[in-house]
């Protein structure tokens, strides 16, 4: 999402709005509630005048993919607030590129972002505090991740369904939580088969599904992806497959790519099988045939430095801008002044790419990975994994109590049951949603418990911080951003050097006020150091 313009409208002194969030997976909806009355109070504390409440319900703090929150920073640009108020950084996003990103947004619109429970300044060790937060943020949301993936394989490996919805032409057994075929569906899916190994087009093939009614599993029309998924899934054939697509990228977006062979559990004969061997080899065959004929994807240049590149003459962002040139058609990758490209006014030829950014992570690592820095954030940090530590705690008591009250109740339900001889159908449904707030009960308490043993010790946060040193020193391009983001608040490039601008304050050499750490280095420094890197 693109950095907006500042917004027009002067923000009400003292105006703040709640932003509050849970995940199904793991929270109730009364963790929302919880949420609101901290921050209330947090507000009132400060001085502050909520209002507005927003609320994602169900939703990740790993992407940005929520109405709510959404919501809330297009707000920002109209000037009704100054603050947004979380209890946790967490609940604004568990992914650090994300949470630079939509900081920067908010401060563009003159709105500051706190933290009920991070009580953090503008001191160099409460900016590195926050960069480590979100760090072990997103160490913890990965790291339950990986929990959850390994109950899942074990599923797997039992050829269970593991969630989701079946493929066309299978349902789940209830008892035994393993595939069957429908045989309705399934002859649409022999049908589709049949109709491509005999050199029909998608065109011809959606013509005549939709024609005659069709639907897919979920009730929808059949296209393009539809068609190409169903053409590909191993299943049909009686290999029972799991894990083949890592589904999101570095950055949280949804960017579905195959797996490596080793991490994907397949197990033949583990399916009912519904196309014969013969039939899904030419189905494979002909789709990677028409797949060579219609021409190769070009793969996109990563700018680490997007968002953050100024023009020293003219003060207009610089973009990512590649071209070929020459005889030889020789690829040349630079950031361009958007005044120079829209207006022709301004004067600032373009940088090469490779010097500025290889000059900018050199910077950051010589200048941001301190001793003193890295000791007073661990004192920090020692108190913020007591604090995280306590309130963990304290939620985990509740829910266990919430648990036992939960199956003392089914208990209960069950002993009248049995005494007076009713119906179960008559207690049915209140069952079912005592067992529904039992499940959720025990995976919030799950969750709770893989965050009480992961001990955030001294060594941990030296080791993420060597972690970001090997990043920057491999030109790990992805991880590289991420950092770039978190700890650079802009790079500006003058006609004869360039400006390296952090978001940590330092002392100032004259006086003991505090004021942004800026590096400067000359062009021809730059491009004699930095030519070789190309």
């Amino acid at each position: 999402m693109a950095i907006s313009k500042p917004r027009k409208q002067k923000a009400y002194s003292n105006t703040a709005v709640i932003y509050a969030r849970f995940s199904s997976t793991n929270q109730r909806e009364e963790s929302i509630d919880a949420q609101v009355r901290a921050c209330k109070k947090y507000a009132e504390e400060k001085g502050l005048i909520i209002t507005r409440i927003y609320a994602d319900s169900a939703k990740s703090g790993t992407n940005d993919n929520r109405p709510e929150f959404q919501r809330m920073l297009l707000d920002s640009e109209t000037g009704i607030f100054d603050t947004v108020v979380v209890q946790n950084l967490d609940r604004f996003s568990r992914n650090r590129y994300d949470s630079a990103i939509y900081k920067k947004l908010l401060r563009v619109n003159n709105c500051r972002l706190m933290s009920v429970t991070e009580r953090l300044d503008d001191s160099p060790e409460s900016i590195m505090m926050e960069a480590v937060t979100e760090g072990m943020n997103e160490y913890y949301s990965q790291n339950l991740g990986r929990e959850v993936l390994k109950g899942q394989k074990e599923t797997a490996l039992q050829c269970k369904h593991v969630g989701g919805t079946p493929p066309l032409g299978y349902d789940v057994d209830k008892d035994t939580k393993k595939y069957v075929i429908n045989e309705k569906e399934a002859e649409i899916v022999r049908l589709i088969f049949k109709m491509y190994s005999e050199g029909c087009g998608y065109k011809e093939i959606l013509r005549h599904l939709n024609a005659m009614g069709y639907r897919t599993k979920a009730n929808n029309p059949f296209a393009n992806g539809s068609l190409n998924n169903l053409l590909k899934n191993e299943k049909y054939k009686g290999v029972f497959t799991f894990n083949l697509k890592k589904e999101k990228d570095f950055d949280g977006v949804r960017r579905p790519r195959m797996k490596d062979d080793e991490e994907v559990i397949r197990i033949e004969n583990g399916m009912p099988r519904i196309i014969d061997d013969v039939t899904f080899s030419k189905v494979q065959s002909l789709m990677l045939r028409n797949l060579k004929r219609g021409g190769s994807f070009k793969a996109k240049e990563l700018y680490l430095l997007s968002g953050l590149v100024y023009c020293g003459s003219c003060g207009m962002s610089m973009f990512g801008n590649s071209r070929y040139c020459g005889r030889n058609k020789l690829k040349y990758v630079t950031y361009k002044c958007s005044g120079r490209a829209q207006q022709r006014k301004c004067n600032t030829k373009e940088f090469n790419k490779t010097y500025l950014e290889n000059f900018v992570l050199e910077t950051l690592y010589q200048n941001l990975f301190s001793q003193n820095s890295i000791e007073k954030l661990t004192q920090r940090l020692n108190q913020y994994k007591s604090e995280v530590h306590e309130r963990n705690e304290k939620e985990f008591e509740t829910a266990t109590i919430q648990l036992m009250e939960v199956n003392n109740e089914i208990s209960k339900t069950l002993e009248i049951v049995c005494q007076t001889g009713i119906s179960i159908d008559t207690v049915k449904e209140k069952l079912q949603r005592l067992e529904q707030k039992k499940h959720q009960l025990q995976h919030h308490i799950d969750e709770l418990t893989v965050n009480v043993n992961l001990q955030i010790s001294e060594n941990m946060m030296c080791e993420l911080v060597e972690k970001a040193k090997e990043f920057i020193k491999n030109k790990n391009l992805p991880k590289c951003k991420s950092f770039i983001n978190s700890y650079i608040e802009k790079v500006v490039v003058y006609s004869e050097k360039v400006q390296v601008r952090f978001k940590i304050n330092v002392p100032s050499k004259n006086n003991k006020d505090l004021e942004p750490l800026i590096i400067e280095e000359t062009l021809a420094n730059i491009y004699a150091n930095y030519k070789d890197a190309v």
